[in-house]
């Protein structure tokens, strides 16, 4: 079914990233306001970080450094995946009335980092303290940014 293991691989992120994408759907549904659903999308990407499979296309998107075929097989997904997300929190934002989202595009990255960051702990063994204290420390750091910068801050 799969022609490499490369190849392979970038079926697994498509699935996991549709998967992704199907939770962030079915935890906005009914939610209106472009804030409220910003802050939902925030909260529902702290809770799918601290899945296994999360780790596994992390994983797989560091094996990329060095694996040149995994790059090449695997650079399409990751792409439509971060381009799907970035439009959807653009259109949001504009929704709200911010006209230069680069703010928000920034906080969304800046949680995007503590998330990966975080998991590379876990991953690594290096994670000192109680793996949800310190995800919900963080996840309450960057939702304060999210919601400061959509208020104006």
């Amino acid at each position: 079914q799969f022609p490499s293991k490369a190849a392979l691989m970038a079926g697994v992120v498509a699935e996991l990233s549709r998967q992704r994408a199907a939770s962030f759907r079915a935890a906005l549904e009914g939610i209106a306001g472009p804030r409220e659903r910003l802050l939902v999308m925030h909260d529902v990407a702290w809770e799918l970080t601290m899945q296994p499979e999360y780790a596994a296309v992390l994983e797989i998107a560091l094996a990329r450094r060095s694996d040149p075929d995994l790059s090449r097989e695997t650079a399409a997904v990751f792409a439509r995946n971060e381009e799907m997300y970035r439009r959807w929190v653009v259109g949001l934002a504009r929704k709200l009335g911010i006209r230069d989202t680069k703010r928000v595009e920034n906080a969304r990255e800046v949680s995007t980092a503590l998330m990966r960051g975080h998991v590379v702990d876990l991953a690594g063994g290096t994670a000192t303290r109680e793996r949800n204290e310190v995800a919900d420390a963080l996840k309450a750091i960057s939702r304060a940014q999210l919601a400061a910068v959509l208020d104006g801050g």
